[in-house]
């Protein structure tokens, strides 16, 4: 089994405690760690800083990166930490209307192919983090309710699972296709 994992600095295995944006070791970084215990062949495209690609070249590069690892079985999407992180006040509406469009983008890759099961993991509440500069944790600031655009996101993919609870997940959204 091949499992195609693209997300932003927590499936790359960013190091927190260095100061240069190192990398965590194989046996800490997660996608590593799955392959590992399951044996399967775990292709880990995670970067520091990524966002939800949106614009053409970053979509390109997606594609570029799926197609070069094709056949997959499964798909990994672990985004959305840098969308909520990089912005002033963020917009969750605006983070779950771009992942959806960068669902929907996945989807219809020939590697893909509206193919497999989805399966949602998300957050009921997200925290708004401060400013730049600011204490950015996850204990401080007010929710913000996810619930309705991450609904939307799974009705429209046409999942019937519920949106999990998991209120401390420091990501916002895993998506497994």
């Amino acid at each position: 089994m091949r499992i195609f994992c693209f997300g932003d600095s927590n499936t790359y295995g960013y190091d927190a405690r260095s100061m240069l944006g190192e990398r965590l070791g194989a046996n800490e970084r997660w996608p590593e760690i799955l392959g590992k215990i399951s044996g399967w062949e775990v292709v880990n495209e995670g970067m520091n800083g990524r966002e939800i690609p949106e614009s053409p070249w970053f979509l390109e590069r997606f594609d570029h990166l799926l197609s070069a690892c094709a056949p997959v079985d499964l798909l990994f999407l672990m985004l959305g930490s840098n969308d909520l992180l990089n912005s002033y006040c963020p917009d969750i509406e605006n983070i779950g209307s771009r992942m959806e469009k960068f669902v929907k983008h996945v989807l219809k890759h020939p590697a893909v192919d509206g193919r497999g099961k989805k399966l949602f993991l998300l957050p009921r509440r997200l925290w708004k983090s401060g400013v730049m500069g600011r204490s950015m944790s996850a204990m401080t600031g007010s929710p913000i309710n996810s619930e309705p655009a991450m609904g939307r996101l799974q009705n429209s993919m046409g999942s019937g699972l519920p949106i999990q609870p998991g209120g401390s997940c420091p990501w916002p959204m895993t998506v497994c296709i």
